[in-house]
């Protein structure tokens, strides 16, 4: 429980300095610096399509085992 709220005032610190659409790839390129910038939004965009997947895909494969 003290993670989630330690976790809920990070974002809450980001979402309040750096208040653009496109969150997380937005945040992550802003502190890579210029050089990196790109890499890091293009790692973390495939890092959450990823993480996205996967939970629907466990979600469906949960639902389908309870029948």
């Amino acid at each position: 429980m003290v993670f989630m709220f330690i976790t809920a005032a990070v974002l809450a610190e980001i979402c309040s300095a750096l208040p653009l659409s496109g969150s997380i790839y937005v945040w992550a390129a802003e502190s890579a610096g210029p050089k990196y910038a790109r890499f890091f939004g293009f790692i973390v965009a495939w890092w959450s399509c990823t993480a996205w997947m996967t939970f629907a895909a466990g979600n469906c494969q949960v639902r389908v085992s309870e029948f």
